[in-house]
């Protein structure tokens, strides 16, 4: 009887690949299960421990990440928040960097947002004129801006008995506040205010008042181990206020051998080939010219996918708009 040989593995057979199938064709690339045997249990595992140093060493690099996650939490008055597992912003990872940062004001505090609330027009058909509470909030005479929990008729009984009837037209959908329309509160809708990252930590330490409390400019992220902490400066004040930072994705998400990994589908090439030029060495060869130039192939197609350049800021005082300062020959001279 004949023994059955052994498949070469389809990553994309069940859908998004696993680990273990990208294991298992790096490690063909390099003669490791080759010519009908299957790679040994240790020396998949020893793989797949390279690829997990592999994807650490790529979440570093923002090219290489598919995308960047906007994470937000409600602003408490601290000068100190917390971003890791368990922090302010509850993470499984804490980021080694924030790519961006914006401070957010809502009208009204966050927590009264009701996305089913809609702006309506009531007119009264029916009923004695006094306008009467009709369930939802809805009076008779209501206006713009009243808001109630949907579309439909009211019943409310007037103040000697005398049903009232209200149909509700005019309907348009918006986001809003159970705060209403208070002229305190200003615009309904939220507000953001982009934050300037402070890089290093001797920038930020050489502010005078950290503790001054205004409306949030700039920021700094410090990547402690493993809680990282994050400083916006002015330090926002009350509950109407929301901060939002921006970081890469996390690669690897807590992988295990068959757990499908969540990559786009280009990342498989660019796994397989840089796995086996990395595990190489640990045979005692190198990998061949072909795979060293496909793994190098690979990840170039992945940065031109991921790339993406911000536009590039120009100082207030080069700038003819903003500044009294500007004259025609300060493009040219040589300061």
């Amino acid at each position: 009887m004949e023994t059955p040989v052994p498949l070469t593995p389809d990553p994309y057979a069940d859908g998004s690949p696993t680990p273990r199938s990208l294991v298992t064709l790096a490690l063909l690339q390099i003669g490791i299960g080759a010519m009908g045997t299957a790679p040994g249990a240790p020396d998949v595992q020893s793989a797949f421990a390279h690829l997990r140093m592999m994807l650490a060493q790529w979440q570093r690099r923002r090219w290489v990440v598919p995308c960047l996650l906007d994470h937000a939490w409600p602003c408490t008055g601290r000068e100190v928040y917390t971003i890791g597992p368990g922090g302010d912003l509850d993470v499984a990872r804490r980021p080694d960097k924030i790519e961006a940062a914006y401070a957010r004001l809502y009208p009204c505090a966050p927590d009264t947002l009701d996305d089913d609330i809609v702006n309506v027009t009531a007119v009264q058909v029916a009923g004695p004129p006094d306008p009467q509470p009709f369930p939802g909030g809805v009076t008779p005479d209501a206006g713009p801006g009243d808001c109630v929990t949907g579309v439909r008729e009211a019943q409310a009984e007037g103040p000697e008995g005398v049903p009232w009837r209200a149909e509700v037209d005019e309907t348009v959908v918006l986001p809003s506040f159970s705060g209403g329309t208070d002229p305190d509160y200003g615009s309904q809708w939220p507000i953001d205010y982009p934050l300037e990252i402070i890089d290093s930590y001797e920038d930020y330490a050489g502010i005078g008042l950290k503790r001054l409390n205004t409306w949030p400019n700039y920021c700094h992220y410090n990547p402690c181990w493993p809680i990282g902490e994050f400083r916006p400066w002015p330090v926002p004040t009350g509950e109407r206020w929301e901060l939002h930072v921006l970081f890469k994705a996390q690669l690897d998400q807590g992988i295990t051998l068959d757990q499908p990994i969540q990559l786009p589908p280009e990342y498989a090439e660019a796994i397989v080939y840089n796995l086996a030029c990395r595990v190489a060495p640990s045979y005692g060869q190198e990998a061949s010219p072909t795979v060293a130039a496909l793994a190098k192939a690979a990840l170039t197609t992945i940065r031109s996918a991921n790339t993406q350049i911000p536009d590039l800021g120009m100082p207030a005082i080069l700038n003819p708009v903003a500044s009294p300062f500007y004259w025609p020959g300060l493009a040219i001279q040589k300061l």
